[in-house]
């Protein structure tokens, strides 16, 4: 009768210390997209960004896009609705890889990204956007979004990504400002950058940009990582 009780009460403790242990995951989750970073390069760390992906990343699919969905459903308890929706769509832009690597997944609705010029950007030579993920560093190609319209639902984006998806297993390396100001070198250098026309015009519409102001925006994230006001490429 004594071993009975003991090993009742064993078990007892092991499902008490399960349960604790997965509360624990979720509010890490939970927490990971709530700290998740704004989109906008002036402001990002990248360094920020790769941590709350990796928290994800590490909890599994399962677990991660529960969270994900929970989080958008509730958004309003949380923060403005949109800035929540940003927070789960970019999360999923970087826990989410094509399931050819070949293709592309869409990037979120929920606006036209601002800094570069769209009109000369190739979906293929920017699969991540609003990201450019160079030696598994992702970096902020935007100032954040102006509004055109009614932006996509978080809810609407992970139904997509799992659909068309498929999860990351492999966590990212966490960047150091060199590591950071590396990728954002080999960026400028592809051919990709390169193509970007600054000024251009159409039927209906026209635009000068300036390429010099887009780089130091940049290059503003990597000096984030650093604490410093400005970094010299």
């Amino acid at each position: 009768m004594l071993a009975m009780m003991v090993n009742r009460i064993g078990l007892q403790a092991l499902a008490a210390a399960v349960a604790l242990s997965c509360c624990a995951a979720s509010n890490d989750v939970e927490q990971a997209i709530l700290s998740f970073p704004k989109i906008s390069a002036w402001e990002l760390r990248p360094d920020e960004a790769v941590r709350s992906a990796n928290t994800l990343i590490s909890a599994g699919r399962d677990s991660a896009c529960a969270a994900l969905e929970q989080f958008a459903k509730a958004k309003g308890d949380f923060l403005e609705g949109y800035e929540a929706d940003q927070k789960v769509c970019h999360l999923c832009r970087l826990i989410f890889l094509p399931r050819i690597p070949t293709d592309t997944l869409r990037s979120p609705r929920l606006g036209a990204p601002e800094l570069l010029p769209l009109h000369s950007m190739n979906s293929s030579d920017w699969p991540y956007m609003p990201f450019a993920i160079a030696d598994n560093v992702p970096l902020s190609m935007t100032l954040g979004y102006s509004s055109g319209g009614r932006p996509e639902s978080a809810e609407s984006y992970i139904a997509y990504c799992m659909s068309n998806g498929v999860f990351r297993t492999q966590p990212f390396p966490l960047p150091s400002p060199v590591t950071a100001s590396n990728a954002l070198n080999r960026v400028l250098a592809s051919s990709a950058w390169k193509s970007l026309k600054w000024k251009d015009s159409g039927q209906g519409w026209s635009y000068t940009l300036s390429e010099g102001y887009a780089k130091e925006i940049l290059w503003k994230q990597v000096a984030n990582m650093a604490n410093i006001k400005e970094v010299v490429p």
